[in-house]
């Protein structure tokens, strides 16, 4: 079992994130992140971002899906469209205890590139690393109110073992917990 540190409030997540996102120079705008956003009402349509959608991306999807989220999707940014999830990252879940049922059928997962109507319809999108939003805020910067960083670093575990994929599922099950304390 993974021993976390205390989560932070609200307030301190959005502080925590808005530090991440300064030092990295991913910020465009000087919007804060509303305290609500903390929240996480359960009809609240959240993106999270990657490179290839097959194990970031999803992971962090399947584990908000698992508390209730359903309205979680992810993409990716350089994409090979219809790529299934990695089995290392199916193998993570499933070994969290993330069981994939309808409504959360992570196995079924297929790779897709993230869009202009993705952005539009989502409430909030969720980078795994800078880069990610940089890239975004770049090409869609009519969006960048809405694009952030999750609150520490995500490794990418494409190519690791299952020890590599579990240590990032980890990763962004902490970050996603410290960003939305709700959860």
């Amino acid at each position: 079992m993974t021993t976390r540190s205390p989560a932070r409030s609200g307030t301190d997540a959005v502080a925590a994130v808005k530090e991440r996102e300064a030092a990295a120079g991913a910020v465009v705008s000087d919007m804060p992140i509303p305290e609500d956003d903390c929240v996480l009402p359960e009809d609240r349509c959240l993106c999270f971002v990657c490179t290839g959608n097959t194990c970031r991306s999803p992971m962090a999807e399947a584990f908000m899906k698992s508390r209730g989220y359903k309205n979680a999707f992810s993409r990716g940014i350089s994409a090979s469209e219809g790529e299934p999830i990695s089995d290392g990252a199916v193998r993570a879940l499933a070994d969290a205890g993330i069981a994939s049922v309808p409504g959360n059928d992570y196995e079924s997962h297929r790779a897709k590139n993230i869009s202009e109507d993705d952005l539009a319809r989502a409430d909030g999108v969720y980078c795994m690393t800078s880069s990610h939003a940089k890239m975004l805020m770049f090409f869609c910067p009519r969006f960048a109110g809405k694009i952030h960083v999750l609150p520490k670093d995500i490794s990418d575990p494409y190519g690791g073992d299952l020890e590599q994929y579990k240590k990032t599922l980890a990763e962004i099950s902490s970050a996603l917990v410290e960003l939305f304390p709700s959860l």
